[in-house]
């Protein structure tokens, strides 16, 4: 009985460790992630000629890096 009862508290431990790495992970990069997609939706927003969602902004970022940009969507700006 002492013997589950430690390899359950083991298990909860581990558990819990696992918790937070992933919280510290998501905290790391989530917020770099997010502020990425944040920018890109402000940018498309004003460099595009309709209103776009996060997902389409999220697969404009992600062309524009592989070189597929649609350059006949964008607005030219100027100054």
């Amino acid at each position: 009985m002492l013997q589950r009862t430690q390899y359950l508290g083991e298990l909860i431990m581990m558990l819990d460790q696992m918790m937070s790495e992933l919280v510290r992970f998501f905290a790391t990069f989530g917020l770099i992630i997010g502020l990425f997609l944040l920018l890109g939706r402000m940018l498309s927003s004003e460099l595009k000629y309709q209103h776009v969602s996060f997902f389409e902004a999220f697969l404009d970022l992600f062309n524009a890096f592989n070189g597929n940009v649609a350059f006949h969507t964008f607005t030219m700006p100027i100054g």
